[in-house]
């Protein structure tokens, strides 16, 4: 098979090293998969809450002359953060015959892989307390005592021994940045300040404003680190004064302006599975106020709202998610559904969570312990503030990696200590379909491990379910189902009052 590497960072908090480390791991796995690595993509500084990005859009276009057959990302969210572009693009790359494939996630992203997600998160509880657990217990141990794991070294700090010590020339710049803030200064002040002295960031780069308000909220200062719920004061010694940085945080907070709309985010369960019908546009999540000055909540058709050739009236949030749920929980409840899934689950399972895979991510959490452990000691022998940022950020690179694997490694062993037959997929399924339709959670797991997608029609909706393939239905594919249970697409369509409801797929 032939892949494509994509990979992407953010400007907050990652660089270079950050893409070199997403392809390392990438390469890692094609070679174990037997993949051959025929490009690569990477996308600088780049946000992926939306698919404005140079290299993903030339990925997207190079897609469709067959030059590969799979992109290979580091982790989903970096091909998209954005659910909705993240199953239109998926959707794209699929009618084109290339699939998404994550290096680092255990679970595939098929219909198998997402139900058994969503059955096991509803089962028991006991799996995310007991993955938390696993994750968090290597580093509780040298936290406790008091020894650095990893990271990007804060400015003025330094590393000896694995110890945090205050590095006293750099311990200045930040006692003069709360001082001036303290006293009135605005942080655009402080920043030019900076600069003009040809001081720069631990990375090495000028001061803004981002870097200025991440200082100034960091507890570390004050010799705080709040790890899995819990103070330590054994790791950072002390450069701020107590009253100092709370006078900071008062002022702070003053200046911090939040929104209703930020306090109060609806979150449209639906995105990005919904579609309508006259137009084939999608259909998104939009809010107004009525005249009697109540918030109302819909689902629009972007047809209608942004290209203006679609007349689809808006739809109910809470009816549509309610009518979508009830449908989804009628389809799975019935006994031959039943049966298809849990054999399908069944079949996944015995292909997926197997103990050659877990000894796999051993190999490789060892290997990351082995690089981490080289980068230590190189640290303690390098000099240059350029030098010491890139192992700085190798070094969180490489703990990031690792967590990561973790992650997948517990969700591997508690997987297949689970029960594995048929039989068992079944009592799993009864009880999945027993939920409370009034829980958001619940609600939020049938419409993840059930939907393929909903397409909507003045008058009522089709919804599709993922058994019969994971990839979004495209139009021809609705209309084909549609007339397979004796539904004439032209009549749904025409603007007729004509009131339906769908058959699941």
């Amino acid at each position: 098979m032939r892949a494509v590497i994509y990979a992407r960072y953010s400007s907050a908090s990652q660089n270079e090293q950050s893409i070199e480390g997403q392809v390392n791991v990438c390469r890692e796995f094609a070679s174990k998969q037997n993949i051959v690595i025929v490009g690569e993509y990477t996308d600088r500084a780049m946000t992926g809450t939306n698919d404005n990005r140079p290299e993903f859009q030339r990925m997207l276009a190079d897609s469709k002359n067959g030059l590969f057959d799979m992109v290979l990302v580091y982790k989903l969210d970096r091909f998209s953060r954005d659910k909705y572009e993240s199953v239109i693009h998926k959707r794209a790359l699929k009618n084109v015959g290339v699939k998404v494939q994550s290096a680092t996630e255990m679970i595939s992203d098929t219909p198998e892989g997402i139900l058994l997600e969503s059955v096991i998160d509803g089962y028991n509880q006991f799996y995310s307390a007991e993955l938390s657990q696993k994750i968090k217990r290597g580093n509780r141990l040298n936290i406790e005592k008091g020894l650095w794991t990893g990271g990007t070294i804060m400015l003025g700090y330094r590393i000896e021994n694995r110890k945090v010590l205050i590095d006293e020339p750099k311990a200045e710049i930040i006692r003069k940045i709360f001082n001036d803030y303290a006293n009135g200064k605005s942080k655009k002040q402080i920043c030019d300040e900076l600069n003009a002295k040809g001081l720069r960031t631990v990375s090495g780069t000028k001061w803004d404003i981002h870097n200025i308000q991440n200082g100034l909220h960091n507890r570390k200062y004050i010799g705080e680190v709040e790890k899995y719920g819990e103070i330590y004061t054994n790791i950072f010694p002390q450069i701020i004064d107590k009253n100092t940085f709370e006078k900071v945080q008062t002022m702070l907070a003053k200046t911090r302006r939040l929104t209703a709309k930020s306090k109060a985010k609806t979150e449209y369960l639906l995105t990005g599975k919904t579609f309508c019908l006259h137009c084939c546009s999608s259909v998104y999540g939009i809010s107004g106020t009525a005249r009697n000055g109540e918030k109302k909540h819909y689902y629009a058709c972007k047809g209608r709202y942004h290209y203006k050739n679609c007349k689809k009236s808006n739809e109910s949030k809470t009816e549509l998610e309610t009518a979508v749920i009830q449908d989804a929980v009628a389809f799975i409840s019935k006994p031959e559904n039943i049966e298809r899934a849990s054999q399908k689950l069944a079949d996944f399972h015995a292909k997926n969570i197997t103990s050659q895979k877990i000894a796999d991510y051993e190999k490789r959490i060892t290997h990351i312990d082995r690089e981490i452990e080289k980068l230590l000691d190189l640290l303690l022998t390098a000099q240059g503030t350029t030098m010491l940022a890139k192992i700085n950020q190798r070094s969180k690179d490489f703990e990031l990696q690792k967590d990561d694997l973790q992650m997948e490694l517990s969700r591997l062993r508690f997987l297949n200590a689970i029960p594995k037959t048929k039989d068992d997929f079944k009592k799993l399924l009864q009880k999945f379909t027993q939920g409370d339709i009034n829980s958001p959670e619940y609600c939020k797991r049938i419409i993840n491990g059930l939907i393929n997608s909903v397409w909507l029609a003045d008058g009522g909706m089709f919804v599709f379910f993922n058994f019969d393939g994971e990839k979004p239905l495209t139009i021809d594919e609705v209309k084909q189902s549609l007339s397979d249970n004796g539904i004439d697409y032209s009549a749904v369509t025409s603007g007729s009052n004509m009131t339906f409801n769908g058959a699941p797929h």
